[in-house]
């Protein structure tokens, strides 16, 4: 059973008054202030453990979660956007579901002229949204949302039920646009697998926090871009170059160019609610940047090559392999204490000495390791490369 609030006191409340009543042991929550690891060894016990069937969420776990296995949700309140609802439901009524979608909603005092109670009768009867999912009709929801607040302000509670039947006839009209454009979709989907995939792909978008953790940790963390939250909605996010950016300016202001300076978000509910919004997925400009400068760039990898020598025993067991290390060697000027004067030095010193490479091969057939010093073994790893030599990245 899943209880769901938009209120984080509320929520609080409930778990307070639902562990008294049937013990602690039967509730678990998904609450703003909680860590990860919290969200998910709760997330996990409620799906796994006989003795936990009862979830409470505020708002933040009205997205993002895949809780198909529910048979029960309670609703509290009723957010005014009805895409909002939307992502509630969609908790439990995914693709693929085998249980009865159960619902309860708390729609407040009945009383005439109750401003819940229109809203309630508008969500139910207008947009039908307890009786199909109003997913693909997200862009006239927007559209429409702003003007059933100038009606509620001027017409009150009356003004709303007044708008029920145009919005029934409207969604009519969007449905069968709708429809028509899923029939020619379905033209190029009509692949036996294509429920898997698109059972796959959504599950893959319910881990958009995961994805955006970990893209995060490389742009940020390991790159060191900024970075910067739109003022108007801090699920926008764009990320700015510093000087601590550990890209090369050259290939900053090439691959780079033009992507930097727009906001996205790793959700695709946001990105499709606001206008302009990126996605970042493959195929936005900023990852496919990202993507082709991780390729570029191979700091962090390791490389496995292969040659066959003429003059070297080819019986089994008799092959060489060990690791090659190369190290930059130049002037240190770790301990030079005027930074205005360093990189014009470093430039004068490298002039006078040079940097050079110099290459060490281990032998790693013996314990211990050791250096390579045999002469005629150092002259065939130290030969160049050609074209043809194989050569693949571990």
């Amino acid at each position: 059973m899943l209880y769901i609030t938009s209120f984080v006191q509320t929520c609080a409340e409930i778990v307070r008054y639902l562990s008294d009543r049937f013990g602690e042991g039967t509730i678990v929550s998904h609450q703003v202030g909680q860590t990860r690891s919290q969200v998910e060894e709760n997330l996990n016990r409620f799906k796994k453990d006989p003795k936990c069937f009862i979830l409470v969420c505020d708002s933040s776990g009205e997205e993002g979660r895949n809780l198909q296995f529910t048979n029960y949700m309670i609703c509290f309140d009723l957010p005014w956007s009805p895409n909002r609802l939307e992502q509630r439901i969609g908790r439990i009524d995914r693709i693929g579901r085998l249980l009865e979608v159960k619902l309860t909603v708390f729609a407040g005092v009945d009383l005439p002229d109750s401003l819940h109670d229109a809203w309630y009768r508008l969500l139910k009867e207008g947009f039908n949204i307890f009786g199909q999912s109003i997913a693909s009709l997200q862009f006239y929801v927007d559209e429409k949302l702003p003007l059933l607040a100038e009606i509620l302000f001027k017409s009150g509670a009356n003004g709303l039920l007044e708008s029920i039947e145009i919005i029934q006839k409207k969604i009519q009209q969007e449905q069968v646009k709708i429809s028509e454009q899923n029939a020619l979709d379905e033209i190029d989907a009509l692949d036996e697998n294509a429920t898997q995939y698109f059972q796959a792909l959504d599950d893959y978008d319910a881990r958009h926090q995961e994805i955006q953790q970990v893209t995060k940790d490389w742009i940020c963390d390991v790159l060191r871009f900024k970075p910067i939250t739109n003022p108007n909605l801090s699920a926008l996010t764009r990320y700015k170059p510093t000087e601590n950016t550990l890209i090369p300016a050259n290939d900053l202001s090439s691959n780079f160019a033009g992507v930097l300076e727009e906001f996205g978000t790793f959700n695709r509910s946001v990105a499709n609610q606001q206008l302009g919004a990126k996605l970042y997925r493959i195929g936005e400009k900023f990852v496919d940047a990202l993507s082709s400068y991780i390729h570029w760039d191979d700091r962090g990898q390791a490389f496995a090559m292969w040659r066959v020598a003429e003059t070297s025993d080819s019986g089994e067991g008799e092959e060489w392999y060990g690791f090659r290390f190369n190290y930059v060697i130049e002037t240190n000027l770790t301990n030079y204490k005027n930074t205005t004067k360093d990189k014009t030095l470093q430039r004068r010193v490298d002039g006078l000495f040079a940097p050079i490479v110099e290459s060490v091969f281990i032998d790693a057939r013996y314990e211990p390791m050791c250096a390579v010093k045999d002469e005629t073994l150092l002259n065939i790893l130290q030969r160049p490369y050609k074209s043809s030599a194989s050569c693949a990245a571990a």
